[in-house]
């Protein structure tokens, strides 16, 4: 049986080795390391544990889901009312067993919860809060259309 839970500071060597293990296709970052999930993740400002929920099954992470909000357009504050589900991961041997759509309800379930009316999957714009986010670097472009992995999101 599935169990559902909020992140703890212990998750992240099993999240990364889920993120490794997933085979996210071409438009995932890759080789990531946990230092730098640790700067474009858990040491953001803004980051809510109760935003990455974690699938397990006989206590091993078979999943998770990181959910937050984009920026208002001054890109000064938080927008609450924009939500975005930055990353869903399943292990690959968990996959078609409804874990992954439960994960996504959850985190709708989040957004909703604080003020969410309006939510994307995959970062974009103003909407990229975590994983090179609100504050600098790159401007993610969303899901490839040339990624066959991604087709289930349109």
């Amino acid at each position: 049986m599935t169990e559902f839970r909020a992140f703890h500071n212990t998750d992240p060597p099993q999240l990364l080795k889920l993120w490794h293990t997933a085979g996210l296709g071409r438009g995932a970052a890759e080789c990531l390391s946990n230092d730098a999930f640790e700067v474009l993740i858990f040491s953001q400002p803004y980051f809510d544990p109760e935003g990455l929920i974690v699938a397990e099954q006989d206590g091993e992470q078979v999943g998770f889901v990181l959910a937050g909000f984009g920026a208002n357009e001054a890109g000064s504050a938080l927008d609450f009312t924009k939500g975005v589900i930055c990353a869903v991961i399943v292990h690959p041997d968990y996959r078609r067993q409804g874990i992954g759509r439960e994960l996504v309800q959850r985190a709708e379930e989040y957004l909703k919860s604080k003020g969410a009316t309006d939510i994307i999957a995959g970062p974009s714009g103003l909407r990229s809060p975590y994983l090179v986010g609100l504050y600098g670097g790159t401007r993610p472009s969303g899901f490839l259309l040339s990624d066959p992995l991604a087709a289930p999101f349109f």
